[in-house]
């Protein structure tokens, strides 16, 4: 039996199958409504202690129990589409991501983009963020299930990005050589 959780719509996804359990998400922990912890992707707080301890509870479940197999996965910044168009960001309202503006500036659905913070200590002052194709990312997921048969496998943790760092306007350049679109 494969039961799979879902917490609120879309928010958080974890698959417990009897020992086998693989856990995902960059989200935060905002509250506990009828016993089950709610997580939100918009969240505004760090996301990082909530990931945390979710992992602690996790590892706890393997320490408590050595049958169980855990992976953990921490997700950087996915961004890109399947070229089905199946997977990958394309939001109704005001995008909260950098790619989906970008993209949608690209198409005449916004106007223009508006670069928040110039002053970091960044070799072009923007914002440097670790992206990962959302393919690839599927990919870590693949890989993270077929781990799962490892005998030897207790409760591990992975990163999954590209460990390269690309600023906000570095980003923005290779989106207008990608999509020869020019200006964005």
């Amino acid at each position: 039996m494969h039961p799979e959780y879902i917490f609120g719509e879309g928010i958080v996804w974890i698959s417990v199958s009897s020992a086998h359990t693989e856990f995902s998400a960059s989200w935060c922990l905002t509250k506990i409504q009828h016993g089950f912890f709610i997580f939100e992707r918009s969240c505004h707080l760090t996301s990082f202690i909530f990931q945390l301890f979710i992992e602690g509870i996790c590892c706890d479940i393997y320490r408590s129990d050595s049958e169980w197999k855990i992976i953990l996965l921490r997700y950087f910044n996915p961004v890109g589409a399947h070229p089905s168009g199946h997977i990958g960001e394309d939001p109704r309202g005001i995008p909260n991501n950098l790619m989906p503006y970008v993209q949608q500036i690209a198409v005449g659905r916004r106007p223009h983009l508006t670069v928040y913070g110039t002053d970091y200590s960044t070799k072009d002052g923007t914002g440097v963020r670790d992206y990962i194709h959302v393919v690839d990312l599927a990919d870590g997921h693949i890989a993270a299930l077929c781990k799962l048969s490892d005998a030897n496998i207790g409760c591990e943790v992975y990163n999954l990005g590209t460990g390269k760092g690309t600023s906000v306007l570095e980003m923005v350049a290779a989106f207008e050589k990608a999509s020869r679109k020019g200006r964005v």
